[in-house]
């Protein structure tokens, strides 16, 4: 299945498609009946990922159609992680329209949320062409676009507190209420023009801290558990080498008590800062998930 993938994905119709670089047509904003969830958006991603993998493409076709047309009807604040799963999804939705600059903007936008996901080999195997148009973008090659901070509320672009747009790079932007509704949500690509809102006056002071970078509250977390679990596994490793030399039949008298003591004090210390490394490890992967 994934050597049928990776052929049907290298044939003249995929990787020799044209670049395109005629601008979106504007799109007609659709009628939302019904709110929309940020679990349905998952939901539709799955529905989209399972069908390239088993090559239904019309029913890919379908499941990315509607995911674009459910978005500006999300009333939930949608998370990191959730956005860069539907850039990527709808990034590939580009790459098979056979318009390899917004696939790759679009890929790009969900790397600078999510740096280190790698595609799993049974949706993307090895040596697929779209490997190549994921990675192609640089991100320092990114000129952000300054925005002005909404009077009521606060502005999200692809899951984070931000008030830079990606360039001109496909991204998923929100306005939020004071009261934590959602104002609007939109998918935005090109020259596509920002959804209105009142922008609040120079000098006002605003509810919430921006981060230019948007990056995302996990990032930090994940280094820090990575740094203090480090710290634990050398503490518990002196803690054991101190245990080692109290037990050994050459350790002299007089050292027994300093043997002692360092044995516990290491390994106790170990323990302690492995609690804290498991404690970040479980805030990271909670943030990120929610």
């Amino acid at each position: 299945m994934l050597l049928l993938l990776t052929s049907l994905l290298s044939s003249p119709a995929f990787a020799q498609a044209p670049e395109s670089s005629a601008e979106p047509s504007a799109e007609t904003q659709p009628s939302c009946e019904n709110p929309v969830s940020t679990e349905e958006i998952s939901r539709e991603v799955e529905v989209a990922k399972l069908s390239w993998t088993t090559l239904d493409i019309p029913f890919f076709v379908d499941a990315t159609d509607n995911l674009k047309h459910l978005l500006p009807c999300v009333t939930e604040e949608v998370p990191t992680h959730i956005a860069a799963d539907v850039l990527r999804t709808l990034g590939m939705r580009h790459y098979f329209d056979k318009d390899q600059l917004n696939a790759s903007q679009a890929f790009a936008s969900a790397r600078i949320v999510q740096p280190y996901y790698r595609f799993p080999a049974s949706l993307i195997p090895a040596g697929n062409p779209v490997i190549e148009v994921y990675g192609r973008v640089q991100l320092d090659s990114l000129t952000p676009i300054e925005l002005e901070p909404p009077a009521n509320g606060r502005m999200q672009i692809n899951g984070a507190l931000s008030l830079q747009r990606p360039g001109h790079w496909p991204a998923i932007v929100q306005l939020i209420n004071t009261d934590g509704s959602v104002r609007s949500t939109s998918y935005l690509m090109g020259d596509k023009p920002m959804p209105t809102y009142e922008p609040a006056p120079p000098g006002a002071a605003l509810n919430y801290r921006y981060d230019a970078k948007a990056i995302p509250l996990h990032v930090p977390l994940q280094i820090g558990a990575g740094v203090t679990g480090a710290t634990a596994i050398g503490l518990y490793a002196m803690g054991l080498s101190a245990k080692s030399q109290f037990n050994s039949d050459s350790a002299q008298f007089e050292d027994v008590p300093q043997l002692h003591s360092r044995a516990n004090s290491f390994t106790g210390a170990g323990v302690a800062v492995g609690a804290v490394a498991l404690g970040l490890a479980t805030s990271a992967v909670l943030t990120k998930r929610f």
